[in-house]
């Protein structure tokens, strides 16, 4: 085997998740060129990674989440021309959508492998059975099984430099006891209530930890509205941090508290425990990966829970889970660490 296309442009958890395949197609494969191809949001997944040799960027209009997107057609098109002139021996695309499976056709390779659907099955020349019991990182492991690659234990794998290590050390030297809470989302059926959010916050300030909201520029008003209902003090860094310098951050907190988000998966990459509400979302697919820490999903078992909706105008799933909730989670992974 000598060269290896990913095709993985989503989110950046998605390509986060994705870090066990390449590791596994490394192994497997150590003497390929082992290329990726992802959205420009998620390069910085990928920073020094060892097992990725080249990255490809390419915002694909059907998954950037600017407004301009669709103008970006053209060069769709003119990177998928140059990947197929490449004729690259693999390629692997784990994602299951039409669009996707028509960018991988588009972009060539003599093997194209992919999951047995039928809205993708006609773009690939071997298909690997996808089993929607089982978490997403199992299931793209399943390509790399097919390919004859070994698996051992998989973890997601971030590395951040020793900049980033340093610029997390100086914001936090004063500061002991640190819980991350991130509560933005991709979606708004994903959210939930600020003012629970404050209360839950109030009461983890209450019992002797500092607390820490991390979210993006656009997600500054939501983490300001969820501030200004607390009691207690409170630092944000919305805004401020770059993906590998959260995670150096998370790296020295406790806990990280967050929505189905990337820092979830974050947390996961960075041996951190965490605490996800899931409401739309498949837990069971797209929760937290084992990682052997005390991670916990909260969420309740109503009747059209994981709808996967990213607008809902009741958003029962989500207003179901009670500030209650959340501390009993909260309570039980302090009580399993020993705090």
């Amino acid at each position: 085997m000598s060269s290896i296309l990913v095709i993985r442009p989503d989110h950046i958890g998605d390509v986060l998740l994705t870090t066990p395949l390449l590791e596994a197609l490394r192994k497997g494969f150590p003497d390929a060129k082992i290329s990726i191809l992802i959205g420009s949001w998620s390069r910085e997944v990928l920073y020094r990674n060892p097992d990725v040799d080249e990255i490809i960027v390419c915002d694909l209009p059907w998954l950037a989440r600017s407004k301009d997107s669709w103008s970006k057609w053209s060069r769709v098109f003119i990177t998928a021309y140059h990947i197929r002139k490449r004729r690259f021996e693999v390629t692997v695309n784990p994602r299951i959508a039409v669009k996707s499976a028509l960018f991988s056709f588009l972009c060539g390779g003599k093997f194209r492998w992919g999951f047995d659907v039928p809205k993708s099955r006609w773009a690939w020349t071997n298909v690997v059975k996808y089993n929607s019991n089982k978490h997403v990182v199992d299931c793209y492991l399943d390509i790399a099984k097919n390919l004859g690659c070994p698996v051992d234990t998989p973890l997601l794998k971030l590395f951040p430099s020793e900049a980033d290590e340093m610029y997390a050390e100086s914001l936090l030297h004063d500061k002991h006891n640190v819980v991350v809470i991130s509560p933005g989302a991709g979606c708004e059926a994903r959210l939930w209530e600020p003012d629970r959010w404050a209360k839950v916050a109030d009461y983890i300030v209450e019992n002797g930890f500092k607390v820490l909201f991390t979210g993006t520029t656009a997600e500054r008003a939501l983490i300001e509205r969820i501030r200004s209902q607390m009691r207690k003090e409170s630092v944000s860094l919305a805004g401020h941090l770059r993906i590998l310098q959260l995670a150096s951050v998370i790296k020295r907190s406790i806990c990280v508290l967050s929505l189905e988000s990337a820092p979830m998966h974050i947390a996961v990459a960075m041996r951190t425990p965490v605490i996800a509400l899931f409401g739309p979302g498949n837990s069971q697919q797209w929760g937290p990966y084992e990682n052997g820490l005390p991670n916990v999903v909260v969420e309740k078992p109503i009747e059209c829970r994981a709808c996967k909706k990213s607008r809902c105008r009741s958003r029962k799933c989500m207003k179901l889970i009670e500030v209650s909730d959340v501390i009993e989670a909260f309570d039980n992974v302090m009580s399993f660490l020993g705090i």
